[in-house]
């Protein structure tokens, strides 16, 4: 995922987040992570594991699965 994906995805949770009215600490709380780690998270952290991405992103309906890059199919591998 490029780092502007990222950034982009970071700023979408924080606005789900807040447009729910849900603090970092709850959020934290319904994930399972430390407030410190949303905190993290919505301020582009890239260090954040995969897991809690998702996790963080599932609590808030966001599915982030849609800005992963994929390749197209007519591509042949390069060996």
């Amino acid at each position: 995922m490029r780092l502007s994906n990222f950034n982009l995805i970071a700023k979408t949770i924080t606005f789900r987040r807040r447009s729910r009215r849900i603090t970092q600490k709850q959020l934290a709380l319904m994930v399972g992570v430390s407030p410190r780690t949303i905190f993290a998270l919505e301020n582009g952290d890239t260090s954040i594991s995969v897991k809690t991405f998702f996790a963080v992103a599932a609590a808030l309906g966001y599915r982030i699965d849609i800005h992963l890059e994929t390749k197209s199919k007519n591509v042949e591998p390069g060996w």
